[in-house]
């Protein structure tokens, strides 16, 4: 704008004093002093105007100039119009006057009987006339010599028709407020004051002067009234405010603000549709204190302290107001906000011990630092929340967190500590097989292998130089290998030589082998990452029948020499086999026995086919826990009739394999003379 069109003056009319004697005989209304004009000969017409009744009239528009805007409290009423008696009334008693409404002519003209010119005279206008809308309106004098004369022209208004047809809208806030609730952070503040400064879409009939009226009410207390205040903002639209004070006068809870328009003619509309808060404001809590974090108390948290759980502690709050029954905590740590906490009843004013999620101290930290190690600063704060509404906001601590570990981003499970990205560590034996140790392999050294490169794909390596390499084979803890330079720089995994002495000490069964890599990070501490378990399946003699030995078998009944002769085979002779380690249902038990001719056992001996015997038998449960007899049938005992002695060999074999015995002392068999019949069939 340049500077001549800045400078312009605005016009604003002169008023009369409401003590001037300008005034007497006068209404109350607005008034200027007025020029005197002396009537110039030749010219006709009134300058005299009608007088309205102030008591008729609404209130100035804001511009103020009058309008003569009738109130529509008078409809029905019919309005007396004054003006002074003109000078060029001569005969009061012939002379006439009537008004012009619109153009038409009021019937019957009224004499000014009784008059002298300056006395002032009033005119009916009746309501019939006076329909919605603008009119034209002026007095006529008709002179007793038919000649006319007429006063200056001028209009009325008559407004019937209620602001805000057909419905007024819901004022409009912040949707934050209508999500969240009104709190004091919520409030605008001017000159000292706060108010909830609401926005109005506009409305039908809208007009300069109309007046907005607020209304806050709740379903369980007295109604309050806010008068609001219509200002015109070229960005804003209408406003209106609520003031704290009004509001906190019908305390906290869910509060209904509505507002209704009165146009200049005192048309009143019907109340808007409702605006619904959930508000806290005299209940809000002040001086929470910060949350206290005992892990942080080195100054830096890592991340075997963020999985413990990390420990954060609410101190009690002892202001006023008090936390009520209900109120809940929400945690937040960065810009993670937590899960309600409920406080439980009776808990309100003590202390309360809360554990933040291990996923979302690691998202903040990877957020602020881009998973790089560094040490990221983060804000953690707490928020009372009482019928969803924040009730109070906490003092904040800032805590370091550096959660950097080898193989990038870990498992959000803090209960699952093993990294994601780590490849499982492997075994292979001498012969070459892979994490499986066979029995025949019990007593030789294996090699562990941990592999040099992650999970991703494409792969990439995961070690680096000074990394501190532990590895687990069953309770074994190997010592700590720390990483080299060559072998970061190498494509080979690292080694690490399992003995027999130690595949021993572990035994047979499933082993786990994993490991654990703990790097340095900023912040002069480290992390730990943790593999997944590699399974090793070991088979040594511990797992088969007897650990790989069985004890010898025996022979019964034997006579008192030992042997067994045809008295003994007529009882019946069984082979025992005793028990052994390992024994357990669904084993099988084997015997294979044969005789020789002769007492003695000698290398160049033949076994006499016809006295040969096999059998097997599974463990049952009747035996399971004892020793397994084998009855021999009695013509396997008698053939060949001569002097022998008999070998054993029993075999008990399990899920992990066979172990025999062949060294169960030989027993002499006499059954020379008459082959007798024997109870012993078979």
């Amino acid at each position: 704008m340049s500077k001549r069109s800045s400078s312009i003056d605005v016009h604003t009319p002169g008023k009369v004093p409401s003590q001037s004697i300008a005034r007497q005989g006068h209404c109350q209304c607005p008034m200027v002093y007025k020029t005197p004009r002396k009537r110039s000969p030749g010219i006709l017409g009134f300058t005299d105007p009608l007088v309205f009744p102030a008591d008729a009239l609404a209130e100035l528009p804001p511009s103020g100039v009058a309008d003569n805007l009738l109130l529509a409290s008078v409809e029905k009423d019919t309005l007396k119009l004054t003006f002074p008696v003109p000078d060029t009334i001569k005969e009061p008693e012939k002379d006439k006057v009537q008004l012009v409404v619109d153009g038409v002519p009021l019937d019957p003209p009224v004499m000014f009987t009784g008059k002298e010119p300056g006395d002032p005279f009033e005119l009916d206008l009746p309501a019939s006339v006076r329909t919605e809308g603008p009119h034209t309106i002026i007095y006529k004098v008709i002179y007793s010599g038919s000649g006319t004369e007429s006063g200056p022209a001028q209009s009325f208004i008559v407004d019937r028709t209620a602001p805000g047809e057909p419905l007024l809208a819901e004022l409009i806030v912040d949707e934050l407020i209508k999500t969240n609730g009104l709190t004091s952070d919520k409030l605008t503040e001017e000159s000292g004051e706060q108010y909830l400064e609401c926005t109005i879409a506009g409305y039908g009939g809208l007009a300069p002067g109309d007046i907005i009226e607020g209304t806050i009410s709740s379903t369980l207390r007295s109604r309050r009234k806010a008068r609001g205040s219509m200002r015109h903002r070229p960005k804003d639209g209408l406003t209106l405010r609520f003031l704290r004070a009004d509001i906190e006068a019908l305390g906290d809870g869910t509060l209904v603000f509505t507002y209704k328009v009165t146009d200049r003619a005192g048309n009143v509309s019907r109340v808007s549709l409702p605006l619904t808060l959930r508000v806290l404001l005299k209940g809000e809590l002040t001086g929470l204190l910060a949350p206290l974090i005992a892990a942080h108390g080195d100054g830096l948290i890592i991340d075997a302290e963020a999985r413990e759980p990390l420990e954060l502690v609410v101190p009690a709050h002892t202001g006023t107001p008090a936390i009520q029954k209900g109120d809940e905590i929400e945690l937040v740590w960065g810009d993670a906000v937590h899960d309600l906490e409920p406080i439980p009843p009776g808990e309100e004013g003590n202390p309360r011990t809360l554990y933040p999620s291990y996923a979302a101290l690691y998202d903040t930290w990877k957020k602020a630092t881009a998973g790089d190690n560094l040490v990221a600063s983060i804000e953690v704060f707490y928020r009372i929340i009482r019928n969803g509404i924040v009730a109070g906001k906490s003092l904040i601590t800032t805590v370091a967190v550096n959660l950097f570990q080898v193989g990038g981003d870990p498992n959000p499970d803090p209960e699952d500590p093993v990294h994601p990205n780590l490849r499982p560590p492997y075994l292979e034996t001498a012969s070459k097989q892979y994490n499986e140790i066979p029995s025949d392999e019990f007593d030789q050294d294996a090699t562990i292998y941990i592999p040099l490169y992650d999970r991703k794909f494409p792969p990439g390596k995961v070690l680096e130089k000074d990394d501190k390499v532990l590895v687990f084979y069953g309770a074994i803890a190997f010592p700590v290998r720390t990483v080299t330079q060559q072998e970061a720089d190498g494509t080979d995994d690292l080694q690490f030589t399992l003995t027999a002495t130690q595949i021993a000490q572990e035994g047979s069964g499933s082993k786990p082998l994993y490991f654990m890599v703990t790097r340095a990070i900023t912040g002069g501490a480290e992390n730990t990452s943790l593999s997944y378990e590699q399974p090793i399946s070991v088979h040594g003699n511990d797992e088969l029948p007897g650990e790989g030995s069985l004890d010898d078998g025996e022979y019964a009944p034997l006579n008192a020499s030992g042997r067994i002769t045809r008295d003994e085979i007529n009882r019946g002779v069984k082979f025992i086999t005793p028990h052994y380690a390992n024994k357990k249902l669904g084993d099988t038990i084997s015997i294979e026995l044969y005789q020789a001719v002769g007492g003695t056992h000698d290398g160049s001996e033949t076994p006499i086919e016809g006295s040969r015997y096999s059998f097997l038998k599974t463990v049952g449960e009747n035996d399971k826990a004892k020793e397994t007899e084998f009855e021999i049938p009695a013509h396997h005992l008698l053939f060949p009739n001569d002097f022998c002695h008999i070998h054993a060999t029993w075999t008990a074999t399990n899920e992990f394999g066979p172990v025999s015995n062949s060294t169960t002392p030989v027993v002499i068999v006499d059954t020379r003379g008459d082959n007798a019949e024997s109870k012993n069939k078979s």
